[in-house]
Order: C-alpha cells, then sequence, then structure tokens
C-alpha cells in the first residue's frame, strides 16, 4: 500500500473496527478508504485546521473521528457527513486520545491526567435535568445539539 510521500510525518494512527478507513494525525487530519483500489485518491481532508493534529480515533461505531491537536479543541467530526463537525475546547492540549467500547472517549495531553468524555447524549440530558431539577430550557437542549448524539 502507497500513501504520501509525507506519510512518515503522521503522529497518529487510527483504523475503523471495520478495518476499512485508515485515519491519520500530525499534520491535516487525513482518512483513506484501504479497500479501494486506488487507495491515495480516497483521501478524505478533516475539514479542520490545526498546525499539529496529534490525536485521532474512530468511534466504536465508526460514525465519528475525534480529533485533538495542540491547540486544545477536541472536534467530533461525523466525517461520511463533511459538514457535520461539533468543536469542544478543553484545558489542556490534546496528544493522544482513544475511544472507549461503552463510547466514552479518553484524552491525554501535557499535564499529568487524562480526561474521560460522556458522548452518550441521553444520558447527559437526564444527568443535566436531574441536576438542575427541572427540564431543560430549549436553549439548554439546543447546547447537546452540538455534540454527536446516538
Amino acid at each position: 500500500m502507497a500513501l504520501q510521500e509525507n506519510f512518515i510525518e503522521q503522529t497518529s494512527l487510527s483504523i475503523s473496527a471495520d478495518s476499512r478507513w485508515l485515519a491519520a494525525g500530525g499534520g491535516p487530519a487525513t482518512i483513506w478508504d484501504l479497500k479501494s483500489a486506488d487507495i491515495p485518491a480516497s483521501r478524505i481532508l478533516a475539514p479542520v485546521s490545526v498546525e499539529l493534529m496529534s490525536g485521532v480515533g474512530f468511534s466504536t461505531d465508526g460514525k465519528w473521528l475525534a480529533l485533538g491537536g495542540n491547540d486544545g479543541l477536541l472536534h467530533l467530526w461525523d466525517w461520511r457527513h463533511p459538514n457535520q463537525l461539533r468543536t469542544i475546547q478543553t484545558e489542556n492540549v490534546i496528544r493522544s486520545l482513544t475511544w472507549m467500547a461503552d463510547g466514552h472517549l479518553v484524552t491525554a495531553g501535557n499535564s499529568n491526567f487524562a480526561s474521560l468524555w460522556d458522548t452518550d447524549i441521553p444520558r447527559l440530558k437526564a444527568l443535566a435535568r436531574r441536576t438542575a431539577g427541572r427540564e431543560l430550557s430549549p436553549a439548554e437542549c439546543a447546547r447537546f445539539r452540538a455534540l454527536p448524539g446516538k
């Protein structure tokens, strides 16, 4: 298999659960179809620009690609629908990330700890309602649409 000449510059790799798709970060985040007759031509570029995209990872269902880098932004991209990009500002640089089987996302950066992100929207809405002690307002519900749902 031959990919772009500067592939060696990629610092993070992830393969989808079905082993069809390869995502790479390091420069621009890129996805390739490993079952394509012309793998280099199957290249899909992520719609985000980060100087160093050092963390990439497919969700366990293959729908989302998480992207993190030195700008502290965590991007959740529904890569089969290129305009479906959600971004969360974190407190740290993201050097690596991985999805857990239960849908949680783990990120790590320059600090001495890892962050655990819950991506189960119904569970998060229920927690917000319990915490608030009331139903959520339309504006509060809209915040959850900015995250990937199940």
